[in-house]
């Protein structure tokens, strides 16, 4: 709040590694000429290759109007002067160590490279620079390459909807629990950072009222008492002793626009990993509540795309959440950006925020374009906040129940109670046992397409 598929290119390239197909890749001898010049104005899906300042580039995923060679982290890719397949072995020099080029420090290495290091063959699972193969660990950058590199405990394979994980997962615009079944989040935000004595009075009170999920409100300690690891791990079991999904999320980064909160907010969930690792089937990770206050979508992305393979690196595989830029209701960061941010995560594991007040909820034209340029992108969205009402205008939550019903787009309302600085109206309740509802709560829980009667458990606790 305002104070405060799977990666279906991972797919196409394991596919494309163990079938001996992939990209289309240019020959040895291929120029510039040979290769369309690149089109400001095209939509190039992944895999086309163009000519742009001398160079053959490749298209990683969907991208219109992002010019080759812009931005590291973006869509592009050089293609090398003698490209290798690591399929077509019986093309190829040969199957050793010597088919390919050692590793260089001073490389950039894609998603696919292969390099050669220490008599053995790597695979890099993303973007990397002066990480060692051999070095980075089981869940790391380099992974070892065989004949065949898929490997069903992998957490970089796909996994195929309706297949059971060993968490919760994306594919396409589905999100899914543990058990391969579709899970639509319906549930409430929990201020516990500032009210941490109530905990065990209000996720009870939270749970009677059907809510699926509860987003809890984390401290990393740069503006309020730091929510340690110990009682991370207190409030997860709780939610998970009354059947409820737990997001986390850490408040101290909310409407910053300095990378360094940002990285402050992953150097937390580094820092208390011990409490969320094992815990992928009951957790979602929400990075940061809505970091990047400015309207602007490519710095936006830039952060995230630094952040995400951080998370990945530390060893969390949980599922992970990112807040809009404009204190989470610019949506068109989202939708300019977010195939960018997702395809930083080599787990495509990742899925997206909308705040749906004044500005991102006001009216059904805003709501669905705000939800449908998420959904068109083949990205998953939620609305992690909403209200009734906000500083600068009205919210129409009546259609945001409705029209999150129809897409099966998930919810959770702000917030349970403790609300100040002239916003106590956003109360669901009137104390933290819940005894007494506002008129927003019985909107929420009794009211048409409320949580009793919408909301699903996880299939996990069946």
């Amino acid at each position: 709040m305002i104070r405060q598929m799977r990666n279906c290119f991972l797919l196409l390239l394991c596919l494309a590694v163990v079938l001996g197909g992939g990209f289309v890749t240019a020959s040895p001898s291929a120029q510039a000429a040979d290769y369309p010049a690149w089109n400001a104005n095209t939509i190039y899906t992944g895999g086309e290759i163009v000519s742009h300042k001398g160079q053959l580039w490749q298209a990683q995923w969907w991208t219109q109007n992002q010019e080759p060679g812009a931005d590291q982290w973006g869509p592009w890719r050089v293609v090398q002067n003698d490209p290798v397949d690591p399929g077509n072995n019986g093309n190829d020099p040969g199957n050793g160590t010597a088919s390919y080029p050692a590793w260089n420090p001073n490389s950039i290495y894609n998603t696919g490279d292969i390099v050669s290091h220490n008599g053995q063959l790597w695979l890099a699972r993303w973007w990397t620079q002066n990480q060692e193969p051999g070095t980075t660990g089981q869940w790391g950058v380099w992974e070892l390459y065989q004949e065949n590199p898929t490997d069903p405990t992998d957490p970089t394979d796909p996994v195929e909807p309706g297949e059971p994980s060993n968490g919760f997962y994306i594919s396409g615009t589905t999100l899914y629990d543990a058990n391969g079944n579709p899970f639509v989040m319906r549930g409430i935000n929990h201020a516990h950072t500032w009210y941490k004595n109530d905990l065990n009075t209000a996720i009870p009170a939270i749970a009677a009222t059907g809510a699926n999920t509860v987003r809890v409100v984390l401290s990393n300690g740069r503006q309020w008492t730091r929510d340690s690891a110990s009682e991370v791990s207190n409030i997860i079991s709780l939610l998970e002793q009354h059947e409820m999904i737990a997001v986390l999320e850490v408040h101290d980064a909310t409407g910053s626009n300095n990378i360094s909160d940002l990285q402050a907010a992953v150097d937390y969930w580094i820092d208390i990993k011990s409490a969320l690792i094992g815990k992928e089937d009951t957790v979602i990770i929400n990075i940061a509540n809505e970091w990047y206050g400015n309207w602007s979508g490519s710095e936006w992305a830039k952060g995230y795309k630094q952040a995400i393979p951080r998370l990945r690196d530390a060893g969390l595989q949980h599922t992970l959440i990112v807040d809009a830029a404009g204190w989470g209701q610019y949506p068109a960061s989202i939708h300019n950006y977010g195939q960018e941010v997702f395809h930083a995560d080599p787990l495509g594991n990742t899925m997206f925020s909308i705040h749906m007040y004044e500005y991102a909820g006001s009216d059904p034209v805003t709501i669905r374009n705000n939800i449908d340029g998420v959904l068109n992108q083949g990205l998953a969205v939620i609305i992690g906040e909403f209200g009734f009402q906000h500083t600068s205008g009205d919210v129409d939550e009546a259609y945001i129940l409705s029209y999150t019903q129809q897409r099966s787009v998930g919810w959770l309302a702000w917030s349970w109670y403790g609300n100040s600085g002239g916003v106590e109206y956003l109360d669901l309740a009137h104390n933290p046992a819940g005894t007494s509802l506002s008129a927003w709560g019985e909107t929420i829980v009794n009211g048409p397409n409320g949580l009793r009667e919408t909301s699903q458990k996880s299939s996990i606790f069946q």
